[in-house]
């Protein structure tokens, strides 16, 4: 009579998904929070790449509750241009993505002064 035993095995295997490290930037009058993740950040040149979480002060005209949006910014010209957008039905990019996909027909924007959009880019572009 053979005995055989069963091993369990573990699969050891890195995520796919690299963690965020998402770094508090500025709150509006309105009290949407801003947020960068700074493991995200890529820098080429004069521009950076990154994702931007924001966690609206109310649901918006959808019923979502935060976003997470990929944009490029042009530190030289002080513009930024959106690559990417995902939108939940919760804070903190938690619950169901409500949409998400690349931006159509993206265009690069100026940043305004003293915005919380300037304040970004201040960040991301140090």
């Amino acid at each position: 009579m053979k005995l055989f035993h069963y091993f369990p095995v573990i699969l050891f295997c890195p995520s796919l998904a690299i963690a965020a490290n998402w770094v508090f930037i500025a709150q509006s009058v309105g009290g949407t929070s801003y947020f960068v993740d700074t493991q995200s950040m890529q820098k080429s040149g004069n521009s950076v790449t990154y994702w931007e979480k924001v966690n609206y002060s109310d649901r918006d005209k959808y019923g979502d509750l935060s976003s997470k949006v990929q944009y490029t910014a042009n530190c030289a010209r002080r513009e930024k241009i959106m690559r990417y957008s995902i939108f939940y039905d919760d804070t903190n990019n938690a619950g169901n993505i409500t949409t998400s996909g690349p931006a159509i027909n993206p265009q690069w924007n100026p940043v305004p002064p003293e915005s919380v959009s300037e304040g970004v880019m201040k960040f991301v572009c140090r």
